[in-house]
């Protein structure tokens, strides 16, 4: 099963680091605190096109992130019943799984850098998901994005935790971040729809 550093331009740093960002992002568990009503707005680089994230793992559903590429495919998956929402919807994906779902050259990436993964062998798979046609690998340009997205999540994420009772508000903002290439900004809001 092909992986990410399977990806043409996409180096193994790249990897490593969204293995470390995704282990971090599972360990906040916002999930807790974020369900599907709470979608995001995320531009990297902050004037760069913008991708809609929804944060999974409200019961009946696997842990991880959605992300779908436009504001129209975020409104209609936001009225379909949630069965429903993975199998129609094209879109980029982080979810967490067994090693079994977790590509040998990624586990080795994994291993090689030193990363702990999460809790109870659980870890981090990343895909395309081509509505009808199922999980493809994403591109190159999903996996440098997710590093900036990722990062922007962890940081938010722990922001919101460490207000403990604050509640969920709106927010806009830029969110300063370190990625392979070094630090950057990325732009989030949250809510997205009404």
């Amino acid at each position: 099963m092909p992986g990410l550093l399977d990806i043409p331009g996409v180096p193994s740093p790249l990897v490593a680091h969204l293995y470390e960002l995704a282990a971090a992002y599972y360990h906040l568990e916002p999930w807790r605190w974020l369900y599907g009503e709470h979608q995001f707005e995320v531009r990297y680089p902050p004037d760069g096109p913008s991708r809609y994230v929804v944060v999974l793992g409200q019961p009946g559903q696997f842990h991880g992130l959605a992300v779908c590429d436009s504001l129209d495919d975020l409104s209609r998956v936001s009225m379909l019943p949630p069965e429903e929402q993975s199998r129609l919807l094209d879109h980029f994906l982080l979810f967490f799984g067994e090693a079994v779902e977790t590509p040998a050259g990624d586990l080795e990436e994994i291993a090689h850098s030193g990363q702990t993964m999460p809790l109870h062998g659980t870890f981090p798979r990343f895909q395309r998901k081509d509505g009808e046609q199922g999980p493809v690998l994403p591109t190159g340009e999903d996996v440098s994005w997710a590093e900036g997205a990722l990062a922007a999540m962890v940081a938010y994420v722990r922001a919101l935790k460490s207000h403990p009772g604050g509640g969920i508000h709106p927010v806009e903002m830029i969110v300063p971040v370190r990625v392979i290439r070094g630090d950057t900004e990325v732009y989030i809001r949250m809510p997205v729809l009404p």
